[in-house]
């Protein structure tokens, strides 16, 4: 900080202040009463580190266009084997996957209503292993889906091997009663298991397994023929009478939730949900489930089921069998009563942490705690916009993992728009993020640790932050300084600007431009911000020398200079300045502005 010595240079009680430490966006205060080294806005520029402000990069190329006349609605990543794929789900409840390496489709489904219907829940799903993946929705009673990325196998169907354990369907031959549930004679009853379905001569349609002994079946239905020696078929069929707003696996088992209904699958068998074999359904009446369950998620050792306004975890699964019933119990335990979501795609694990958004704030729960991180976005959260509801994703940026919240809310200038608000997760501070197209909705791929955030504005999707940009505008707005001593009566001194300072390393060979205001309580006045020297070429006799391109277009010559200080003019008590740029990329070390106390003002 210049110390105002006429020695040096300086005018008489020369002052500075500026940002150089960049310690993130804070919206919670008056622009005046944030810290000295935090933004009041901070757009597309990253607070790396001390001196490290750095432009952030716009959109990629565009993974998936959807149909005309069709609207994103969902989408999410998974791998089948070693191949990466994303799947989409459209307005009209159809699906596709698209293989993440070269943008090729599969349909998943054509038939309109499948997976979605208009104002209804969107549709969720978990990978299952590296086979498959596992789809849920509400939009049909029979409303949970495997799929292999080429098979999609419905309710009622049989179940695929890869997620039912079963490599084969099971045949035993025995002798069968009419008007009898009980099937007779079997060698053996090896597995067969309750809640297999049964098929063969005399068998009627929809006929499980319910129990049975060493040599004999119970069955659902009873017999329509008496029979011996009749081959049976048990295998096990993808179920029906399940669906779902959420679903995922802990413990090799699958949880999905649907209303105020949790369920557990059988350990490794994705099709059997039955309590007399290894399964739970549950039906909560806790009072703390205000209105039902929004999501389910498995991370750190237990499951977490989210509400609306409470969560709760589940842990210590354990099973026993007796009289050939195998039962599954957990212990389930309240979270926190009071905080939950309904954005259920706001819901991000993030590390050992599950973060999320709701109408309060971000939060992360880690353990049994959910804490809120976002005291710094309270000046933009009090202008949420929940049309659009707020999504979550997690970003690797310039080697550092960032979580994403993508919200429809003010900006500084108090215009409403989509933007996400990022979140540095070691030096916890808050920046603003956009892209040349508004994301609505925004999800992560993760590969080999690596970890990518692709946005959707309900016609294309995209990767995020993939290539520098002069289409996306980046802004900084710094606190309005009372002054660089500070003190209680800082405030009160009417001050004049005379400095605009910046110090700036382009990064590649296109030039960045910059534009600036020197701001008060009262005022902005604009910056003549010029950061190149022109120069020009001569002969020995003076005469000015123009190169030509082969296009003969003219050429002129210019150098960047990394340090600019710019005469500025603006007075009052509080002091301050907004610049914003469009160049593709640079990173930031010092702005500020000099400034001399005037007088008193009382």
């Amino acid at each position: 900080m210049a110390d105002g010595k006429s020695g040096i240079g300086f005018p008489p009680d020369f002052q500075y202040v500026g940002l150089e430490q960049w310690k993130g966006l804070n919206t919670k205060p008056k622009r005046a009463a944030i810290e000295d080294q935090q933004s009041y806005w901070l757009e597309n520029i990253m607070p790396i580190g001390e001196a490290n402000a750095r432009a952030m990069y716009g959109k990629g190329t565009t993974l998936y266009t959807a149909p005309v006349g069709k609207t994103i609605v969902f989408y999410q990543f998974y791998n089948i084997g070693s191949t990466d794929y994303m799947a989409v789900f459209l307005n009209d409840g159809t699906a596709y996957q698209i293989k993440t390496s070269d943008g090729s489709s599969t349909t998943i489904t054509s038939a309109g209503g499948t997976f979605y219907t208009a104002g209804g829940d969107l549709p969720a799903l978990v990978q299952y292993g590296i086979s498959g993946i596992l789809i849920v929705s509400t939009s049909k009673t029979d409303g949970y889906w495997a799929w292999d990325g080429t098979t999609l196998t419905s309710p009622g169907t049989g179940g695929p091997s890869w997620a039912t354990g079963l490599t084969a369907p099971v045949t035993k031959t025995g002798n069968e009663t009419i008007s009898s549930t009980t099937l007779t004679g079997f060698p053996d009853t090896i597995d067969i298991e309750v809640g297999m379905w049964v098929t063969g001569t005399g068998i009627p349609a929809n006929t499980f397994v319910t129990g049975g002994t060493g040599t004999t079946v119970t069955i659902s239905n009873p017999a329509t023929a008496t029979n011996a020696g009749v081959t049976f078929t048990f295998n096990w069929q993808w179920p029906t009478g399940i669906n779902g707003t959420s679903i995922d696996t802990y413990q090799n088992r699958v949880f999905i939730v649907s209303g105020n209904k949790r369920l557990m699958s059988a350990a490794s068998n994705a099709a059997n949900f039955s309590a007399n074999n290894d399964g739970v359904i549950t039906t909560s009446y806790d009072s703390t489930l205000r209105k039902k369950y929004t999501r389910v998620v498995s991370s750190s050792g237990y499951v977490y089921m989210f509400g609306d306004s409470s969560i709760w975890n589940i842990a210590s699964v354990t099973s026993s069998t007796n009289n050939n019933v195998t039962t599954a119990t957990y212990q389930y335990s309240n979270t926190d009563p009071q905080t939950g979501t309904a954005f259920v795609n706001s819901i991000q694990i993030l590390g050992r942490a599950i973060c999320f958004a709701n109408t309060n704030g971000v939060y992360a729960l880690v353990g049994n705690s959910a804490v809120k991180i976002s005291n710094e976005l309270d000046g933009i959260w009090a202008t949420l916009d929940t049309s659009v509801p707020p999504t979550c994703a997690v970003a690797t940026i310039y080697g550092i993992r960032v979580l994403l919240v993508c919200i429809r809310a003010k900006d500084y200038t108090g215009t409403t728009r989509n933007f996400m608000c990022c979140w540095d997760v070691n030096k916890r501070e808050w920046w603003i993020a956009s892209q040349e197209i508004a994301p609505t909705f925004i999800a992560t791929q993760e590969v080999n640790s690596n970890l990518t955030a692709y946005g959707s504005n309900g016609s294309i999707i995209f990767p995020m932050f993939q290539t520098a940009s002069t289409s996306i505008t980046k802004t900084v707005q710094s606190k309005l300084y009372s002054g660089a001593t500070g003190g209680s009566s800082a405030y009160i001194i009417y001050k004049q600007i005379l400095r605009f300072y910046l110090e700036v390393d382009p990064i590649g060979t296109d030039p960045s431009s910059f534009s600036a205001t020197v701001d008060t309580e009262n005022s902005q006045v604009s910056v003549n911000l010029n950061l190149s020297t022109n120069f020009t070429f001569v002969n020995n006799s003076g005469g000015v020398l123009q190169f030509r391109n082969n296009l003969s277009q003219n050429l002129y010559w210019s150098i960047l200079n990394t340090i600019t200080a710019t005469d500025a003019q603006n007075t009052g008590d509080l002091i301050g300045f907004t610049m914003t740029s469009t160049g593709k990329d640079f990173v930031i070390e010092r702005v500020g502005i000099g400034y001399r106390n005037e007088t008193a003002n009382y």
